[in-house]
């Protein structure tokens, strides 16, 4: 685990963190980083791990076990969104940081969302968000503000490239996609720009 010093221009190690993997979500929630699932050598993961200066790792508990998924902070909401991801992970589910403990309530199930593939973007000023299957030619699109969401059929974009990497340009209201593993061709390089429409 290890943070890039701009000062001195060189990487610091912090500390050791948890048990290696990959497939994992990793967000910042505006004083700690919160980690979440994931696969290694044992298998699925499903644990959840929070780090913060001064307190370092933190394991919160071990929750359903989940992989290749997307996750973002809701500010607004004061949660974690965790989006589809493999096994059993065909859902938008929000997580809440409890006395307790960690809890999540599912938002929306859609067969969609049953990818370790898909790609989404969430955008926090208009609480919306975009996932694009990695598996059919279908995107799901999610209004946290009004509560709205509907899967409809996507067009323009080849669906099955698989880990491709997603963003979201709060600034300009852009998505971009980067590269992927086109199952025909190969390693593929190219960048796509999806513009958003601002909410009526």
């Amino acid at each position: 685990f290890v943070r890039y010093n701009c000062e001195t221009g060189r990487w610091e190690k912090l500390q050791s963190g948890p048990p290696p993997r990959y497939g994992h979500s990793m967000v910042w929630s505006g004083d700690r980083l919160v980690l979440y699932g994931g696969l290694n050598n044992d298998g699925f993961l499903g644990d959840l791990w929070t780090w913060a200066p001064g307190t370092g790792w933190v394991h919160q508990g071990d929750y359903d076990l989940r992989f290749g998924h997307s996750a973002f902070w809701d500010v607004e909401g004061d949660r974690m969104l965790v989006v589809g991801g493999r096994p059993g992970g065909g859902d938008v589910s929000a997580w809440y940081d409890e006395v307790t403990g960690w809890r999540s309530d599912v938002i929306v199930e859609d067969t969609i969302l049953d990818s370790a593939d898909g790609r989404a973007w969430f955008d926090p000023w208009s609480r919306s968000l975009l996932h694009l299957s990695g598996t059919s030619n279908d995107a799901l699109i999610v209004r946290f503000w009004d509560d709205y969401w509907e899967s409809l059929p996507f067009s323009g974009l080849q669906t099955d490239l698989l880990s491709g990497f997603a963003v979201y340009d709060q600034f300009n209201r852009r998505g971009l996609l980067f590269g992927g593993l086109d199952p025909e061709s190969g390693v593929v390089s190219s960048i796509i720009e999806m513009e958003q429409g601002c909410p009526d």
